[in-house]
This record gives structure tokens, C-alpha cells and sequence, in this order.
């Protein structure tokens, strides 16, 4: 017998009134437990009695005496449930409550089992398998396997970069310098020509420097060299500034000569003043610490 086509109340009702019938024969035997008034051999009164209890107890929950005083109310007994002769009656609609409700709440429960069960299998049948990548079996490689269209990208990307030195080695014929390299930013032409100025200028410094440097240590070491590029130009007595070393030596030659010949010799300046300069006797005395060199005489 399948269970959801059975009548839960109906199957209640008789449990409930099976238990109830036996529990009020036991204690007092004699008439119906519903009501004295039923033959207990009419069984359509008794059943139609039990179905209006059955349904009124299984939907509700009542506490002790409650359908016994329903059964007043509708007609079904005319029992006084509160006398002492008819407690045995009251215990047995007690228990009919009690057992009625149980056995309904039994088939429920399972029919709502057995309907979520069948909700369940239908729901399993209904659904489509997950595709093996949506599921969580989806196998997966090592984290450092790259799929196919990565390693494409990655070929494509090492082409162009190849590509890309390949035109910027290649030497640009004439005419197509603007096509293969681009014209170079103003602005990167302005900052190079600045940092080239600036170079420069630092260069010139630093010779300028070491040239400094080199005259100072030539003079402090007496170096001859050194020393007469660092000689400010001869100044003749007499005469204006201007006159060059050579010309001061010019002019002590003329004087050593004139001295041989017993004469001061007087050099004209540049406006006509004349000065006397000493004989060079003085001068080469001085130079050979006081005494006269040895005149070569003549072979004449």
C-alpha cells in the first residue's frame, strides 16, 4: 500500500478508537466508550463518531478533557465528563486524543520524507553532468606550464623585438633616414647642445687650471723655461712699455760692445729721450763674480 493514498485522518481515527474501545473495556465493560447512547453494533454511528473526533484532535493540540467536551458540544455524547462515574470515559477520549495524533504525525512525517527524497532524485535526474573543466577534477599542470596561446604571444612578441634591431643595424641608405629613425625631439637636441656647452667650458676650466698650476710649480723650482714665460715683458729706460725680451738682450749686447770700447752707450727711447746705461764691463764682472773674462786675442 502506498502511503500517500491512504486517508491520514481516517487511519488515525481508527487507531485512536481501537485503543480507546480496549482501555474503556478494560476499566468498565458494558456500553461504547464514545457515548452510551451509540450501539456498539451499529458501526456507521461509531465510525462516523470516530472520523468528527479523529479529524477535530489531529489538527489541533488540545490538553486533557478538551475533545471530551467537543463530543458534548457537537451532539455526539450527553455524557457530564465531570462526574466520577464517567472518568474512565474521559481517560479513554484522552487517550484517544493522545493516540490518534501520534499515528497522524507519523504519516506525515514519512510523506514529507519520502516527498523530499523523490524531490531530490528528480533534481539529480534533471542536471546536467558539470563539463570536466567546471568541475574541481579539471587536471592542471605545473604552475610554470604556459598555456598555447601564451607561448604564441610570447614567439610573436620575440619576432617583432628581432624585427626592431634588425631595422635599427641596418644602415639607412640616403633619403630614408627620416623613414627608418625618426627626427630626434627639440627638446633632446636643446638639453644635448647645453650639456656639450657646459662640458666644454668645464674642460677649458680645468686647462686653465693645470696651466696655472704648472707656471707656479715651474717658478718655485727656478725652471728657466717656466720662468721666462712667466717674465712680464722688458721695460728700456727711457722708453715705453712694450719692448720684448729680445730686444732687451739686443740692447745689453750693444752695451757690452760699448763698453769694450770705453764708451757709455745711450739708447734713444720712443720719444727721443736718451738714457745712459753703464758700461757692460759692470755687468759681466758681476755675472763671473768680480773678474774680467779672458779676451781671445787675434790671429792677426
Amino acid at each position: 500500500m502506498n502511503i500517500h493514498d491512504i486517508d491520514a485522518i481516517e487511519i488515525a481515527a481508527a487507531v485512536g478508537h481501537m485503543a480507546a474501545g480496549q482501555f474503556f473495556a478494560i476499566l468498565q465493560d458494558g456500553d461504547c466508550w464514545i457515548s452510551p447512547e451509540i450501539d456498539q453494533k451499529d458501526i456507521e454511528a461509531i465510525q462516523h463518531a470516530a472520523l468528527t473526533l479523529g479529524d477535530y484532535a489531529c489538527g489541533r493540540d488540545l490538553v486533557p478533557g478538551q475533545l471530551m467536551t467537543f463530543a458534548e458540544l457537537q451532539g455526539i455524547s450527553t455524557v457530564d465528563a465531570s462526574l466520577d462515574a464517567e472518568r474512565a470515559r474521559g481517560w479513554a477520549y484522552d487517550l484517544f486524543t493522545v493516540t490518534a495524533k501520534h499515528a497522524f504525525g507519523l504519516i506525515r512525517d514519512e510523506r514529507k520524507r519520502l516527498a523530499d527524497a523523490a524531490a531530490i532524485a528528480a533534481q539529480q535526474e534533471s542536471a546536467k553532468p558539470l563539463k570536466l573543466e567546471d568541475s574541481i577534477f579539471e587536471p592542471h599542470g605545473s604552475l610554470g606550464d604556459q598555456e598555447p596561446y601564451q607561448r604564441q604571444y610570447l614567439l610573436e612578441a620575440a619576432e617583432r623585438a628581432a624585427r626592431e634591431i634588425e631595422v635599427q643595424n641596418r644602415p639607412a641608405p640616403l633619403g630614408e633616414w627620416q623613414e627608418i629613425r625618426p627626427a630626434p625631439n627639440p627638446g633632446d637636441v636643446v638639453a644635448m647642445a647645453a650639456a656639450i656647452a657646459i662640458g666644454q667650458a668645464m674642460t677649458q676650466q680645468k686647462e686653465s687650471e693645470h696651466e696655472e698650476e704648472a707656471a707656479d710649480a715651474g717658478q718655485a723650482a727656478g725652471n728657466p723655461g717656466t720662468a721666462a714665460a712667466a717674465t712680464p715683458p722688458a721695460v728700456c729706460a727711457g722708453g715705453d712699455a712694450g719692448s720684448t725680451e729680445a730686444d732687451a738682450q739686443a740692447h745689453v749686447a750693444g752695451v757690452s760692445a760699448a763698453g769694450e770700447a770705453g764708451s757709455p752707450e745711450t739708447l734713444q727711447g720712443d720719444d727721443g729721450a736718451g738714457a745712459v746705461i753703464a758700461p757692460a764691463e759692470d755687468a759681466t764682472t758681476t755675472a763671473t763674480g768680480g773678474k774680467k773674462p779672458a779676451r781671445a786675442k787675434s790671429a792677426n
